[in-house]
């Protein structure tokens, strides 16, 4: 899966419409061919049924690396995932944990990253399997604990991970205001429905990873702040979610030989960003929240 981060200008959350993400052309698990003008420094996802006050307070003490980066394998290209991590990790040793970083640079842990996490930099980029796998080891070699380390989604892992759950917006912004990090795994599915029997199907076609930063009550909504390695036409915008009432989730054939997922998973329940993210639309595609890791350390 890939991740996508903006790198910038912006100092303070601003909310807009309308972000040029591209998630890449082939059918791989995470290849974001990434062709954008800019780059962003907030995004915010709007949702409804969360409960409570907002949290800003590392906004803006959140570094936004920008992924493309000659001085990366594969120039960054499908570095989302060790890009997205390096973002939180960032700030979790400003924060009380500076063993995580030892000053070394930030591109320096991101390629320190790049083998924890076991990201194919050339190809595949970073599974989830592997992402929490490599967080967990990565904070134990740096002499921390880990008080929780959680999946929540459906993609394969170890079951001490897997909660085997439809991402809970309301548990992961009540986790981000720990001493933690919440990164979030994004896909885009093509859609297409059976004339016979009406049934909705969603084939997998590319993945993206990206950082929670905040969150922050807007009227009746609440926006989730995010900072996204991948560059855009637009400087930040509102991410808006609407639950799948039905049909299934298809794994493509590279997504099956990378993570071994093959059976098709429920859609229902699940969240698909429909507003936002434009750079990453096709026709008859949809952008849907997969999953969260969220880590909490002691």
């Amino acid at each position: 899966m890939n991740n996508i981060n903006m790198v910038l200008s912006i100092q303070k959350p601003i909310t807009i419409s309308n972000l040029t993400l591209n998630l890449g052309q082939k059918n791989n698990y995470c290849t974001p061919a990434i062709a954008m003008k800019g780059c962003l420094k907030i995004d915010t996802i709007t949702f409804r049924g969360i409960n409570g006050e907002q949290y800003t307070a590392r906004v803006d003490q959140t570094p936004d690396f920008k992924q493309i980066n000659k001085k990366l394998p594969g120039g960054g290209a499908v570095c989302c995932g060790p890009v997205a991590v390096s973002n939180a990790i960032m700030w979790l040793s400003k924060n009380g944990y500076p063993e995580l970083t030892n000053k070394k640079s930030q591109l320096e842990i991101i390629k320190e990253l790049i083998v924890y996490l076991k990201t194919n930099a050339y190809d595949n980029g970073t599974t989830v399997s592997d992402m929490c796998n490599g967080l967990d080891k990565l904070v134990r070699d740096k002499g921390y604990k880990i008080k929780n380390l959680e999946y929540q989604g459906y993609w394969p892992c170890s079951r001490k991970y897997h909660s085997n759950k439809v991402p809970d917006l309301k548990q992961i912004t009540e986790a981000l205001k720990k001493k933690s990090l919440v990164v979030f795994n994004i896909g885009r599915y093509e859609r297409s429905v059976n004339e016979k029997t009406g049934k909705v199907k969603y084939d997998y076609d590319n993945g993206h990873y990206i950082v929670l930063t905040g969150f922050r009550k807007k009227g009746n909504n609440i926006e989730l702040l995010i900072n996204d390695s991948a560059k855009s036409s637009k400087q930040v915008e509102v991410l808006k979610l609407k639950a799948l009432s039905d049909g299934v989730l298809v794994p493509s054939e590279k997504a099956t030989e990378i993570t071994g997922l093959k059976k098709p998973q429920k859609a229902r329940g699940y969240n698909e960003i429909v507003g936002g993210l434009d750079y990453a639309r096709k026709d008859n595609h949809i952008i849907l929240l997969e999953g969260a890791i969220i880590m909490e350390l002691e």
